[in-house]
């Protein structure tokens, strides 16, 4: 994992806002629509769908959707319990703040992140995982409380 891979992920996050505020509602289809819900929140009701769909697509929205699961939905199952002792350490020896007021659903997925045995070998990977981990627990935790998800859309609290 590369240093640039988290700048260039934002950009493409950006591309499909941009995509979807530039698309007339009326013209949006189902599919650039759920990109862009998808690409915030991958979670939600029909993303395994749209990721599905976006394996076959080499649009700007399909690769944000591509890179929310790769960087972040992948880690939100299996659901743990949440940060061990272990885990607050080792963020705290590496110098990276959690918000105080992540999901349950988050925490324990920033648990699988931080214990990825993927990364277990290269420290700076894992860091960069767990910051864009972070950074999209984030975006996804806004996007749901400014876009109105749907109940059963929403991660569990606290």
């Amino acid at each position: 994992m590369h240093r640039n891979s988290y700048g260039r992920n934002a950009w493409l996050a950006l591309a499909a806002i941009f995509l979807a505020a530039a698309t007339p509602a009326k013209a949006l289809d189902d599919g650039v629509d759920r990109y862009v819900r998808c690409s915030f929140y991958p979670q939600g009701k029909g993303c395994d769908q749209a990721y599905q769909q976006a394996l076959h697509d080499v649009s700007p929205a399909a690769a944000s959707v591509r890179d929310a699961f790769k960087h972040y939905a992948h880690y939100l199952r299996p659901d743990t319990s949440g940060l061990s002792d272990d885990d607050k350490r080792y963020l705290v020896q590496n110098e990276i703040r959690v918000p105080f007021d992540l999901s349950a659903a988050n925490l324990a997925g920033l648990h699988n992140v931080i214990n990825d045995p993927s990364l277990a070998g290269d420290p700076t990977a894992r860091r960069l995982a767990v910051n864009g981990f972070i950074a999209h627990a984030v975006q996804a935790e806004l996007y749901c409380g400014t876009s109105g998800c749907q109940d059963d859309d929403r991660p569990p609290s606290s």
